[in-house]
C-alpha cells in the first residue's frame, strides 16, 4: 500500500535514517548545525500538527481545543477579558501603568 503524502509539507520526504538521526540528535541532545536544527523544528512542528489532527478526528479534547472552546464561549455570550478592557483604556487616556499613579502638580509661575 502507497502512503499518502501532502505536497505541502516538505518534513514528510525525509528517509526513515534522517528521522532516526533527527530523533537521536533530539534525545541525546548532541550538538547540532543550524540546518539539523530547523529540521528539527520542522520535524516537532509536523509531530505537533499530527497529534492536532488525530485528536481532532477522534474526539480527544487537548489543552489547545479547550482554551479555543473558552474564547469561542466568550465571544459568544459576550464575557469581556478584563485584560482587553484595561488595554484599551490605557489607549485612550496614556501609557500609564497599572498600579502606577502619576502626580500631577501645577507650579504657579511668578
Amino acid at each position: 500500500m502507497q502512503h499518502l503524502q501532502s505536497p505541502t509539507k516538505p518534513s514528510l520526504e525525509l528517509t526513515p535514517q534522517e528521522r532516526k538521526a533527527l530523533r537521536k540528535q533530539r534525545f541525546q541532545g548532541t550538538n547540532t548545525d543550524n540546518a539539523s536544527m530547523e529540521q528539527l523544528k520542522l520535524l516537532r512542528e509536523l509531530e505537533y500538527e499530527k497529534k492536532k489532527a488525530r485528536a481532532l478526528k477522534f474526539g480527544i479534547e487537548t489543552k489547545d481545543i479547550k482554551k479555543e472552546k473558552k474564547r469561542e464561549r466568550a465571544q459568544r455570550f459576550g464575557i469581556n477579558n478584563e485584560w482587553e478592557k484595561k488595554r484599551q483604556r490605557r489607549e485612550r487616556f496614556g501609557q500609564q501603568q497599572e498600579g502606577s499613579r502619576r502626580v500631577v502638580t501645577m507650579v504657579a509661575q511668578s
